[in-house]
C-alpha cells in the first residue's frame, strides 16, 4: 500500500509539473498575441485621434467662419487684412481700413475675446504699447490646430522695425514682447501671391500714405483692385463682391509649417504674432499646390494652404461652411476656389 501510494503521489507530482510548464508556454504565448495585437492596435488608435483632432480643427475655422459673417453683419464688410507687420492691432484705431492689426484681431469681438482685443485701450501711447506687447504674446486656442500644437506663445526670434519708441519698440505701435502667439490658419490672399511688407511708418499712416504697396512673389506691383482674395490690405470687402459665390470661395484656411520648427518660431510664415498686421504668417495664395507639413524648408514651396493633417486640409469658406480638401485636389479647382471674381460659375 505505501509503495502504491508513493507511486501515485509521484505519478501526481509528475502530471502538477508538466501542467506547469504547459502553462508557462501558453503564458508566453499569449503575452505574443497580445503584442501583436497591440502593435496592430495603435495605427488604429492613431487614426482614431487624429481624426479627432482634424474634427476639433474644423469646428475651429467653422467658429472663425461665422465670426467672419458676424463682422459682416455688424460692420457691413468682412475684416480688412491689417498695415502690415510692423503694426500690432490696436483697440482705438477702429476697423476696415483704419485698423492696422490682422484680420484675426478684427474678428476677436465675434469669437468672445472682446477682452483681449480691448487690452491697452484708451491708454497714453507709452502705456499702450507695453499692453500691446502683452496682447503680441497671448495666444487664442481657436487659431491653433490640435494636430500640431498646443495653444502655447513661441519665441520672439526675429528682429523688430526701426524704433520710434527707442530700444524697446518692436512694432511701430508696441515694446517688444519675448514670446509671441501664433496662428495655424491663413486668409486668402487669392490665385496670385500677393504681398505688402512692413507697411507704412506713423508719419506715412497718419497722412494715408505708403499704404497699397503690394508685389508678387517676384517683385512686380500688383494693383490693389487686381488682387482676387477676399482679404486685402485697407479693402475690406462686403459679401456681394464674392461674385464667384460664398459657397465657392476660401476665406481662410491652414497653412502648413516644416515639421522641425513647430515650436521654434523660426520659418518665414510662423514668425510673427497672429494679432500684428497680416504678414506671410497670415496669408496665403491658390497660386502654389496645397500640401502636408515638409520635413524640411523649401523656397519652392511659395506660399500655399496645407495641414498637419496627412490627408488634406481644411478650408473656411465665405459662407461660414468648413470643408475637408485633399492634397490632390484638381490645380485647376483649387486655383479658382481662391478667386473671387473669375466668372467660375
Amino acid at each position: 500500500m505505501k509503495m502504491r501510494h508513493l507511486m501515485e503521489s509521484r505519478s501526481t507530482r509528475g502530471t502538477t509539473g508538466t501542467a506547469r510548464g504547459a502553462t508557462l508556454v501558453e503564458l508566453l504565448i499569449v503575452i505574443a498575441i497580445l503584442s501583436l495585437l497591440l502593435q496592430l492596435a495603435l495605427p488604429a488608435v492613431e487614426n482614431a485621434r487624429e481624426a479627432a483632432r482634424r474634427t476639433a480643427c474644423q469646428n475651429n475655422l467653422r467658429q472663425i467662419g461665422l465670426a467672419a459673417l458676424g463682422h459682416e453683419a455688424a460692420q457691413e464688410t468682412l475684416p480688412a487684412a491689417g498695415w502690415g507687420w510692423g503694426w500690432m492691432g490696436d483697440p482705438d484705431r477702429g476697423v476696415g481700413k483704419n485698423q492696422p492689426g490682422s484680420w484675426c484681431y478684427q474678428l476677436l469681438p465675434y469669437l468672445e475675446g472682446q477682452p483681449l482685443h480691448d487690452l491697452g485701450r484708451g491708454l497714453p501711447p507709452r502705456d499702450k504699447a507695453k499692453a500691446l506687447a502683452l496682447l503680441a504674446a497671448t495666444p487664442q486656442e481657436m487659431f491653433y490646430c490640435p494636430s500640431r500644437r498646443l495653444a502655447r506663445p513661441l519665441p520672439n526670434v526675429k528682429g523688430g522695425v526701426s524704433g520710434t519708441q527707442g530700444s524697446e519698440s518692436f512694432w511701430y505701435n508696441a515694446n517688444r514682447s519675448d514670446k509671441l502667439a501664433k496662428s495655424d490658419y491663413v486668409g486668402n490672399i487669392g490665385d496670385r501671391w500677393v504681398y505688402w511688407g512692413i507697411g507704412p511708418t506713423p508719419a506715412e499712416a497718419a497722412m494715408g500714405q505708403n499704404f497699397l504697396r503690394l508685389h508678387d512673389v517676384g517683385g512686380t506691383p500688383v494693383d490693389a483692385g487686381d488682387v482676387s482674395g477676399v482679404l486685402i490690405q485697407r479693402r475690406p470687402l462686403k459679401l456681394r463682391q464674392i461674385e464667384d459665390g460664398l459657397s465657392r470661395t476660401y476665406f481662410v484656411g491652414e497653412k502648413p509649417i516644416f515639421k522641425p520648427d513647430y515650436k521654434t518660431g523660426v520659418p518665414m510664415n510662423d514668425d510673427q504674432s497672429v494679432w500684428q498686421g497680416d504678414d506671410m504668417d497670415l496669408m496665403a495664395s491658390t497660386q502654389f499646390p496645397p500640401r502636408c507639413d515638409p520635413p524640411e524648408f523649401s523656397w519652392n514651396m511659395g506660399m500655399p494652404f496645407g495641414s498637419a493633417h496627412p490627408d488634406g486640409f481644411n478650408m473656411a469658406f465665405c459662407d461660414g461652411s468648413v470643408q475637408f480638401v485633399s492634397y490632390e485636389i484638381a490645380p485647376a479647382t483649387h486655383n479658382e476656389s481662391g478667386n473671387r471674381f473669375d466668372g467660375i460659375r
